[in-house]
């Protein structure tokens, strides 16, 4: 089933809807920005390795080439998995209605 509109008048207004949609994304994008300088400040002024020895931020740091080495390689995979699975276009079937 398809969402329903918070006001009747967005399911035809697509102005709004444009919107709406760029207004929420430019917040996620300040508050993505606000964590990262957040979670940077945190990485400069409070960590201490000597004192959070083997804990998950620790490790996640010592091991941090090899999960992004992973993450390529699963970003890679997905990627060709769109190119060789075959998806039907479905632009021809609404003027053939």
């Amino acid at each position: 089933m398809y969402s329903m509109p918070p006001y009747p008048y967005l399911a035809t207004d697509y102005g709004t809807q444009l919107s709406l949609f760029t207004h929420h994304m430019w917040i996620g994008g300040f508050l993505i920005v606000g964590a990262a300088a957040h979670a940077a400040i945190f990485m400069v002024r409070d960590y201490d390795p000597t004192t959070r020895y083997n804990d998950l931020l620790d490790r996640v740091l010592r091991h941090r080439d090899a999960i992004i080495s992973h993450l390529n390689w699963v970003c890679i995979f997905l990627g060709s998995l769109l190119r060789v699975v075959p998806t039907k276009d479905r632009t021809n079937d609404v003027y053939n209605t």
